[in-house]
């Protein structure tokens, strides 16, 4: 007998997910005839199979006004004045996503499983700490990008 309330047939394939590394920063440079190379702190992700969209100071600077104005009223991020200018919305919206808040995109608001995609990775950190299996990964994650760095 299939579960109700789920989306799609009990023979269609289910919807997953994918936990990858994102990214990891490097940082290289020559000492001498020795070169030195140094790894950030790897960024895991979860997405249900397309990478998410990465909201940063570029993304937002493409968001309309009206666009912006909505993000900053779902984080409640309000200043003692209104900002006046695009500019001042989109630095208080990194200001806010620097500070740590959750933020959705618009169009991520339709997909549930994006959706959680996105709650999941904003807070893997805390995940990995309940989680010690999930925690390790990160290491691993490290571990891979270093070998394909160094090759």
């Amino acid at each position: 007998q299939p579960l109700g309330g789920l989306r799609g047939e009990s023979w269609e394939t289910p919807p997953r997910l994918v936990l990858e590394c994102a990214r990891l920063p490097y940082w290289q440079r020559m000492d001498g005839g020795v070169l030195e190379v140094r790894f950030g702190t790897p960024a895991l992700e979860v997405h249900p199979g397309k990478p998410l969209r990465v909201l940063n100071l570029e993304e937002f600077r493409t968001w309309p006004v009206a666009k912006l104005r909505k993000a900053l009223q779902r984080l409640r991020a309000t200043q003692e004045l209104p900002a006046l200018e695009k500019h001042e919305l989109v630095e208080t919206l990194v200001k806010a996503v620097q500070d740590g808040a959750l933020l959705e995109d618009e169009e991520e608001l339709g997909d549930p499983l994006v959706r959680f995609s996105r709650r999941l990775t904003h807070h893997l950190g805390n995940v990995s700490e309940h989680w010690p299996h999930v925690g390790r990964l990160s290491p691993l994650c490290a571990a891979r990008a270093a070998g394909v760095v160094l090759r």
